[in-house]
């Protein structure tokens, strides 16, 4: 039995130490620059305990030493930490289609480089990964950040994909995108580690991270972009799914034998709703073509079609939102894909409709807020990615007992 028992103790001793360094981390990260008397007091950790992880912390050049505190009596002012800004980098891309966005950060979420651009809409998929990858190196190559410096890149990325293996399934409106091993080919090209995951995950992660209270745990974030997409948190855990697919509302239905939808069903949401939809619908009754941010400045200024055309298109994103307070029993919604949309007719008519096809048998007080990450920072969700696995915890391993 004593054998048995002791792969158990060693692999918790192991988590509790790693858990313990991410606490720190990410304390230093949210809170620095602050004291050690400071950082002791916010992680309930004891003096020894945050003493050894900052020797390893520092050791790593993690963090570093960043000035020194006030102070108003005599003797020598306490040493301040701070997360080193100057030797861990990430590449952080954001993959909407058409749009890309990239931008490379340290670990204080300072953007250091940043670039986007348009592809063309009716582009072919190998023609499109091959320009992708070389407008992805160019990049790096141009930054002016050292290259070595950078730990690694991560890939939030549209349509269905294989977080576990790095591949993108498919992309519903870019023609002959088909199992696409993005984390592969970047690997290559880049010589650094390369995480894949959905682009609506990467943008509720980081939102949470800059934007929502600490003590935000349980909320559905929903992006409303080309497409649509959203992020179930509960206890502060994100719901990936089996392959990183979760939250694909976007081709949930909404009208039975409805608009045809790039994925090849009748009725999807984003066909009403996604901004690729409403700058359509707009085109539909006025015949001028603009853009979905077009829409929205024209609703600001009282254009009545531009603010029926939002009010159509958020009342059937409020159905599939109270679909989703109902199957989660979680009442807080963060819609997000679009800083724009804070305040606009599209947001009212979704809180409208949510309240109204919701249930009240659940008692729920539900509240909807307009995410706040602006667009130059969407690509900081794949820099958060390459962070959060150079800090990552360690997996049990249990060694098979002796008989």
């Amino acid at each position: 039995m004593k054998d048995r028992e002791a792969p158990a103790r060693s692999n918790s001793i192991r988590v509790l130490r790693e858990a313990n360094r991410y606490l720190v981390y990410q304390c230093v990260m949210k809170e620095g620059p602050l004291s050690v008397e400071r950082l002791i007091r916010l992680t309930g950790l004891s003096r020894p305990t945050v003493l050894h992880l900052l020797r390893d912390l520092m050791d790593s050049e993690i963090i570093v030493k960043d000035g020194f505190a006030d102070s108003s009596t005599v003797g020598r002012s306490a040493s301040l930490l701070n997360l080193n800004r100057q030797n861990h980098f990430a590449l952080g891309i954001d993959f909407e289609f058409p749009a890309i966005r990239m931008a490379i950060a340290n670990m204080k979420n300072d953007i250091l480089a940043e670039e986007s651009f348009l592809f063309p809409e009716n582009m072919e998929g190998e023609e499109l990964k091959e320009l992708f990858y070389a407008r992805v190196e160019a990049f790096v190559a141009s930054s002016g950040v050292d290259r070595s410096k950078i730990d690694g890149a991560g890939l939030g990325i549209s349509g269905v994909i294989d977080s576990a293996a790095g591949v993108s399934l498919s992309i519903e409106r870019i023609r002959g995108w088909k199992n696409v091993p993005v984390q592969a080919d970047l690997e290559r090209i880049l010589g650094v580690p390369v995480y894949v995951r959905n682009d609506v995950h990467l943008l509720g992660m980081v939102e949470k991270e800059l934007y929502l209270p600490g003590d935000f745990n349980d909320f559905i974030y929903v992006a409303v972009r080309t497409g649509i997409g959203s992020i179930t948190y509960q206890h502060g855990r994100a719901m990936r799914g089996e392959k990183g697919n979760a939250g694909f509302i976007g081709h949930t239905i909404i009208i039975p034998r409805g608009r045809r939808c790039h994925c090849g069903s009748c009725g999807c949401l984003e066909t009403y709703a996604g901004q690729t939809a409403i700058a359509n619908a707009y085109l539909t009754c006025s015949h001028k073509q603009v853009d979905f941010d077009e829409v929205i400045r024209r609703a600001e200024a009282g254009e009545t079609l531009a603010v029926q055309t939002l009010r159509d298109a958020g009342f059937y994103l409020g159905i599939a939102l109270a679909n989703l307070v109902k199957t989660f029993e979680i009442p807080e919604i963060v819609i997000g894909g679009n800083p724009a949309l804070g305040g606009s007719p599209f947001i009212t008519a979704s809180e409208e409709a949510l309240r109204e096809y919701s249930t009240d048998s659940l008692n729920l007080d539900i509240r909807i807020r307009a995410g706040q990450l602006r667009e130059d920072q969407y690509p900081l969700g794949g820099c958060h990615l390459v962070m959060e696995h150079r800090m990552d915890r360690p997996r049990l391993s249990l060694q098979p007992a002796e008989n």
